[in-house]
Formats: C-alpha cells, structure tokens, sequence
C-alpha cells in the first residue's frame, strides 16, 4: 500500500483533536476512566474488560492526550492472553492495541503464527475475506484484514482477487454492499470498499464521484448519516465512517457539515461519552471514539478551510 491507512488515520484525527477545547477533552477523559476496569481492560455495555472495547478505549485516550498510550495501567489484561484471536476481527484488536502501545512487552503477547493462520482461513478462493465460517465476501472484514497486514508489514495477497472481490459489492448508487446479494447499499461498507480500493490504487475518478453522492444523500435531515437507505434514523459509526470516507476522497463539504456538528453534539452525554444515536439510552466507549473521532475530523476541515 503507498500509504498507510491507519497512520494516515491517526494523523488526521489527532491534528483535528489539539483544536477540540480542553474542557471537551478533560470531559471524555473522566468518561474513559470510568470505562476502564481494575485489570486495565476496558469495558462495554456488558460490564467486563473485553478486547475489542480495550482497543477503543487507547484509541479514544489517544485522541484526548494526543500522544502515544502508556502501556503501563492496560498492560496486564493486556499481557494476562485471555485468548487468542479466533476471527480477523479478534486479530485486528490484538494487533493495534499493540500497535498503540508500541511496548516490548506488549509484542511478546502476540501469536503471530495464530493470527497469520485465522486470517488465511478466512481468505476466499474467489478473492477477499469472509465473515467466521462464511462463504461470501465482506467488505468489513476484508478491510479488517487489510489492516492486519498493514500494522504486520506483510504484503498483502492476491490483491487482484481482493479488488474482483470488491468491484462486485459495488451498486449502481455509487454505494458497497457489505456481502454479495444484499439488496443496498450501506454505509460503512462503502467506506471499507472504497478504503480498501484507494489504498490498491483500483478506484478511479467517477467511481470516487459516484461514491460520494451516495454518502452525501445518506445524510439525514438531523446531520447525520444513516446505515441504510431503508431506515430513517442516522448513527454515529454511520457519520464517521461516512465523514472518513468522504474526507478520504477530498469532498467532505458534500455533507451540511453545521448539522452535522450538532447532530454529533447532540449524542455527547452529561458523563462525557457520546450514545449511538438519538434514540440510544447510554454511552458506551465505542462510540465515544465515534464521537470524538467526528468532531477531530470536522476540527481539521474547518483548519483546512482556513488556510
């Protein structure tokens, strides 16, 4: 890949972060530490430190601090091996809370014959990666897996297939299905497609275009973007998703961007994480990051804007 994704990521949002005022920062500050149980993992809805919630919870402290996560608190749910990865999903989060944490320590954890074994297992012979025991290609997963071997430095293989996987997901709204067969287009598999494909160099010009009037029209009339076209109420992964996504293909003004910050806005709550959307009863870490990764990227077009 020319360009890393995730470092192309990392630097975007945290030059939009330095901007956010202090006091928004110190706010989602209180509410991560909450979030983070004594082992040091950090926790979602269900109440237990989990894997997937401890990565959202170094990439939201990240943000807040904008400098590297000290290993010190989450090294030992860390380093304890609750389990090795089973999925690619699984995969991912061992690997960038590793990456995050950039500890010795930290890399000794990892099973790197475990985790190049579940990812060629969900390698599909016609190209891409598949759900857990699926047959069919998904555009999340194989973006997942993707970034696995990215934060690995290991090529990638079969690229070509990868991209024959990917152009047949696309629809003629200028959207990405998650699988094949699926009726339309959604959301956040459109922004792991078109990731995907931008960083193959296997996305041209009118395809970008197309791309981003799909997202541009999965704008809600509150700012935010919806997951499908089919449902009326918007979501905070779906905006940022959608906001990386379009900032990627350098049309982010496509969207009401003043909407859409208070639409974000509106989702941040009295104990300083953000819900999922409007009718969500609580915050959790995940979309915590969500909300803050939005408000990092709508700080860093305004920034733009000004020079």
């Amino acid at each position: 890949m020319p360009i890393g994704f995730l470092a192309a990521l990392d630097g975007a949002l945290k030059t939009g972060a330095r901007s956010l005022g202090q006091a928004l920062r110190n706010h989602i500050t209180q509410y991560v530490s909450v979030c983070q149980s004594p082992d040091g993992g950090f926790c979602g809805r269900q109440g237990r430190s989990d894997l997937y919630y401890t990565d959202f919870g170094l990439r939201t402290l990240r943000l807040v601090h904008n400098h590297p996560v000290p290993p010190t608190k989450a090294m030992p749910f860390v380093a304890a091996g609750h389990h090795q990865p089973n999925d690619v999903l699984e995969c991912f989060s061992v690997l960038n809370i590793w990456r995050m944490m950039g500890s010795d320590e930290a890399k000794y954890t990892l099973n790197l014959d475990q985790i190049m074994l579940v990812l060629s297992g969900q390698h599909l012979p016609g190209g891409g990666y598949s759900r857990p025991n699926d047959t069919v290609v998904s555009a999340y997963h194989t973006f997942l897996a993707m970034l696995c071997y990215e934060i690995l430095d290991v090529d990638i293989p079969d690229k070509d297939g990868i991209i024959r996987a990917l152009n047949g997901l696309r629809r003629s709204d200028g959207g990405y299905c998650e699988t094949a067969g699926e009726p339309c287009s959604q959301t956040n598999a459109t922004a792991a497609a078109v990731a995907c494909l931008t960083l193959l160099g296997a996305i041209n010009a009118d395809e970008s275009a197309q791309t981003a009037a799909f997202l541009a029209n999965m704008q809600s009339p509150g700012g935010g973007l919806r997951a499908i076209p089919l449902i009326d109420e918007a979501d905070l992964l779906s905006t940022f998703t959608g906001m990386v996504c379009l900032s990627g293909l350098d049309d982010l003004e496509r969207l009401d961007l003043p909407q859409t910050a208070r639409f974000i806005s509106s989702l941040l709550t009295s104990d300083g994480g953000f819900r999922a959307s409007a009718s969500d009863g609580e915050a959790d870490i995940e979309y915590t990051y969500y909300g803050l990764g939005s408000l990092s990227l709508l700080r860093l077009h305004a920034l733009s804007a000004e020079f």
